[in-house]
């Protein structure tokens, strides 16, 4: 809640309880004052008078008569219902960000851990391949045909290869 929103209600709790009524006197023939135009904290039988506005003057009356009418719709009660109605929107939209908040690091989390699982099997999979290589190093060191040689070198350079581009960046689907 803000300040404004705290001393707002702060005043209508302290003022004059509604619901509050607009009495104009050429509607109301026992008017009291004719002269005045007022707004009444009204009650079942009674109320009594809790704002005089003057005899609103007819070049003005549109203006005054939206001003006091505005006055009258905005009792305490009305005013304490919207102030309780933008409270509830504001803890609705703070917990809606919070969740927002928490889904966002969420997923953040199982990215990573998905990144760092990827990593971690790329890197068993080229010490596979490099200790591949190496047994075809040492099986060419120790055969003598050279065309069986020859493969073996072959296949340890092809394995060799294959650890490098499983190194390069991998795409994904829809990515360019």
């Amino acid at each position: 809640m803000t300040d404004d929103t705290a001393r707002l209600r702060e005043l209508a709790l302290k003022a004059t309880p509604g619901p509050w009524k607009l009495l104009w006197p050429e509607y109301d023939p026992e008017h009291k004052h004719p002269e005045f135009t007022n707004i009444w904290q009204w009650q079942e039988e009674s109320g009594r008078c809790i704002c005089d506005f003057p005899k609103l003057v007819p070049e003005a009356r549109s203006e005054q008569a939206a001003t006091a009418e505005f006055i009258a719709a905005c009792d305490p009660q009305t005013i304490v219902a919207l102030l309780d109605r933008l409270a509830a929107a504001e803890s609705e939209r703070n917990g809606a960000k919070a969740f927002v908040k928490i889904e966002t690091n969420f997923r953040r989390y199982w990215q990573a851990r998905a990144e760092a699982a990827e990593s971690r099997e790329r890197a068993a999979r080229a010490n596979a391949l490099e200790e591949a290589a190496k047994v075809c190093d040492a099986e060419a060191s120790v055969i003598t045909s050279r065309t069986h040689k020859w493969t073996a070198m072959r296949c340890a350079k092809a394995i060799r290869a294959l650890a490098v581009l499983d190194h390069e960046p991998q795409t994904h689907k829809g990515q360019a």
